[in-house]
């Protein structure tokens, strides 16, 4: 179950504005999950008595990216114009890619086996980004550059199920941000990819990190 629009939008707010924000967050989601504060995520939630020790290799699923609202009509070079869907699924296609590269090059490089096949020993993890946006996204027509005070910012999100049965295991977000500045700076062609190479790089170590001292603890209370 993915999370609902104002779900993302409240755990967004959470990762800008910190506990307080946090406590409006519900204590358990609609498919048995409960609330849990876990060091180095932004919001977690987990499910009582999930093992993940019983996981000896990897499954990935498509990963999904979606944009903040309007995003193509904002960030559209000019007045009364908007991003391509050509564009707009461009951006989809690289950003996934580069993401599962680099969870996937992570976890294979810390032993992680990872498959295509479904197992009692096969953790599914399934990555999303939402509520992209960026200054300068990547497009065929524009201009070679742009002010702003950051590239942009997205929410990352990473279910884990069991392969088998696809009962949820854990579901977690984390509000990554380009180099921000506290004065406009030129953001060039490429300087977006450069950046979100960056990001998804720590969110692989993130989830490696996590994915690992969640196997150790055994049957998570």
């Amino acid at each position: 179950m993915k999370a609902t629009k104002p779900l993302l939008a409240l755990f967004a707010a959470v990762a800008f504005a910190g506990p307080v924000v946090a406590q409006d967050l519900p204590a358990a989601t609609a498919d048995g999950l409960a609330r849990r504060n876990v060091p180095g995520l932004d919001v977690a939630f987990i499910r009582p008595g999930a093992d993940l020790s019983e996981y000896d290799r990897i499954r990935f699923g498509p990963v999904s990216v979606s944009f903040r609202r309007n995003f193509e009509r904002d960030a559209a070079p000019g007045p009364n114009k908007r991003i391509s869907e050509t564009d707009l699924q461009g951006i989809r296609e690289r950003l996934g890619t580069l993401l599962q590269e680099e969870v996937s090059r992570q976890l294979a490089a810390a032993g992680y086996d990872i498959t295509t096949a479904v197992g009692h020993d096969v953790l599914q993890l399934d990555l999303s980004v939402n509520d992209l946006t960026m200054a300068f996204p990547p497009q065929r027509q524009g201009p070679d550059e742009v002010m702003a005070f950051s590239t942009g910012e997205m929410l990352l999100e990473a279910e884990m199920s069991d392969s088998v049965s696809g009962e949820m295991l854990a579901r977690v977000y984390d509000l990554a941000e380009g180099r921000v500045t506290h004065q406009m700076h030129r953001i060039q062609r490429g300087e977006n990819e450069r950046e979100a190479r960056e990001i998804a790089v720590a969110w692989a170590k993130t989830l490696h990190e996590k994915i690992d001292a969640a196997r150790k603890m055994g049957p998570i209370e």
